[in-house]
């Protein structure tokens, strides 16, 4: 069996253990570790930035909810551009694409070959982060608008060329507006111009739905943010697809679980200082006969009501300690190191006039209550009524709550008292 080590001993281990201290880093470092693996699954990729699925303030889970609110909820399309321009959905009216980062020139292309013939049908591409050029511009500046302010943190602009102007300042264009036959295409420079984290600015969130709202159903390309829909027919041919929990399951990276389930078991054994601790011996505890008689005393006397004994012993015991703090025997008269000491600082003595000690006075006699109050007086600025309850307690038949304040009394003037 080891006993539990103590603050103080666990302070000197800890500080001058070579063990210890190697055990302190390993736990260091296998908390770093376990904080990695456990945070980092939840981080996610760059391309859940724009996601409406997505609740960091990058996402655009709130501006959904917003439009859902409003009356125009929006369709999320979670398939390829080319399923897309196969079989369109029939009441789609405008399909929005929203880029974390400009798209690139391989993304624009695969826009120009797969929507090209479904925009010319007269449809509506809005395109959020679109292609623009770096400015003098600040990262962010407040727009007026018919549907409140609008801001913009982006010093990115278009180029005003060929452009039906939607929004725009000093520095170029932000939101142009561009026809493809019969079609639309909306092209919005700020990547998060109705991100989660601009919520609680309507003119952004409202702004936005103007552009998009132009009649029919509005869908949102979840696709390009890493989010697929299962095919029915392959999910019936292949059980792994069904996407039933049994197979969720066994499609989990059990190495992931166990390696972080290790990690925190190493790391709870050094915490809790089992195994790799230092071990004390087993002490039995020897038993204390004079605390366990006051105790038994002090039962009694509380049993019996009787405090008389209690304040008796209490008031030597401090008048006592008294004495000794403020330089005083147990006579009242100062002690010999100290009468020796002002007579080295003052005058000394002649050897035929040795110092003689006063006559012995009988215990809490009026002089020794004298000569007490003028050492207190010195010691602590006090006044003789400080040491009154001192010098005469509680007689006769004393209460529980005398004898609490009494106990409070004698407090106050151990506190004030000096170091002896």
């Amino acid at each position: 069996m080891s006993q539990s080590i103590g603050l103080s001993q666990f302070i000197t281990i800890s500080t001058g253990n070579p063990l210890r201290r190697w055990q302190t880093g390993l736990a260091l470092v296998l908390a770093l570790l376990l904080l990695t693996v456990i945070m980092a699954p939840l981080q996610g990729g760059s391309d859940r930035r724009g996601s409406t699925y997505s609740r960091a303030p990058s996402g655009y889970g709130a501006w959904a909810s917003y439009m859902e609110a409003r009356g125009t909820p929006l369709q999320t399309w979670e398939q390829s551009l080319e399923v897309w321009s196969q079989n369109p959905p029939p009441s789609a009216q405008t399909l929005i694409q929203i880029y974390p980062d400009r798209p690139s020139v391989l993304q624009q292309q695969n826009l120009e070959f797969w929507l090209g013939d479904w925009v010319r049908e007269g449809h509506t591409l809005v395109v959020i982060g679109s292609d623009s050029r770096s400015t003098t511009a600040p990262f962010r500046t407040t727009h007026p608008t018919d549907w409140g302010s609008v801001l913009v943190e982006t010093s990115r602009r278009q180029a005003a060329e060929d452009l039906d102007v939607l929004l725009a300042d000093q520095f170029g264009v932000i939101v142009s507006k561009s026809t493809l036959e019969a079609g639309t295409i909306l092209a919005i420079t700020p990547p998060y111009l109705g991100a989660n984290a601009y919520q609680n600015l309507s003119g952004n969130y409202e702004f936005l739905a103007q552009l998009v709202d132009r009649g029919g159903e509005i869908w949102i390309d979840e696709f390009i943010h890493g989010y697929q829909e299962l095919d029915p027919e392959e999910s019936a041919r292949d059980p792994q697809q069904s996407g039933e929990w049994p197979q969720y399951l066994l499609k989990t990276p059990l190495a992931l679980v166990f390696l972080q389930g290790t990690l925190l078991l190493l790391l709870l054994i050094v915490a809790q200082n089992r195994r790799f601790g230092v071990q004390l011996p087993w002490q039995q505890p020897q038993p204390d006969n004079t605390l366990a008689y006051i105790r038994a005393i002090g039962a009694v006397l509380y049993k019996a009501e009787r405090y008389e004994f209690v304040v008796e012993t209490l008031q030597k015991r401090e008048l006592s300690h008294l004495q000794r703090c403020l330089g005083l025997d147990d006579r009242g008269t100062r002690r010999h190191s100290d009468l020796t000491q002002s007579a080295t600082t003052q005058a000394p003595p002649t050897q035929s006039s040795p110092i003689q000690s006063p006559p012995t006075q009988s215990t809490n006699s009026p002089t020794q209550q004298q000569a007490i109050v003028t050492a207190w007086g010195q010691a602590t600025g006090g006044v003789a009524a400080d040491l009154e309850p001192l010098f005469h307690p509680p007689s006769g038949s004393i209460t529980e709550t005398q004898l609490q304040q009494w106990l409070d009394a004698i407090d106050r003037i151990r506190k004030t008292l000096p170091d002896p």
